[in-house]
């Protein structure tokens, strides 16, 4: 019975970087490469953005929802999208791709680190 009881547990367990990425987290690098556009950017360091649970992201004057799977998060319903590339206590890396292209161009892309708060 304890066996059945501990396997059921360990198969339904919650995604341990859903769990992790939960807190605010100050941007510290916003590395913006939108391939030479010129596109307009305002630069999110020194930003607060508070991961909440139930994939709420309060990103300052911008609330959006989130989900995250493994180390994948798509945020505002796939406005952007990317990997979560360093979860640890201190730090959150994620490498996004944004849903808008300009011209013939490759979607705009943004290396952002975070610090825990």
């Amino acid at each position: 019975m304890c066996i059945v009881s501990l396997t059921a547990l360990t198969s339904c367990s919650k995604d341990s970087t859903a769990d992790n990425i939960i807190g605010k987290w100050k941007c510290t690098v916003d590395n913006w490469n939108d391939n030479n556009n010129d596109m307009e950017h305002d630069s999110f360091v020194g930003s607060v953005w508070e991961f909440k649970d139930g994939g709420v992201l309060n990103m300052g004057n911008d609330v959006v929802n989130y989900t995250l799977s493994n180390n994948t998060i798509i945020i505002a319903g796939g406005i952007c999208n990317g990997t979560v590339t360093k979860l640890t206590n201190s730090t959150l890396i994620l490498d996004l791709q944004y849903a808008m292209s300009v011209g013939d161009n490759p979607y705009p892309t943004d290396h952002l680190e975070f610090s825990r708060q």
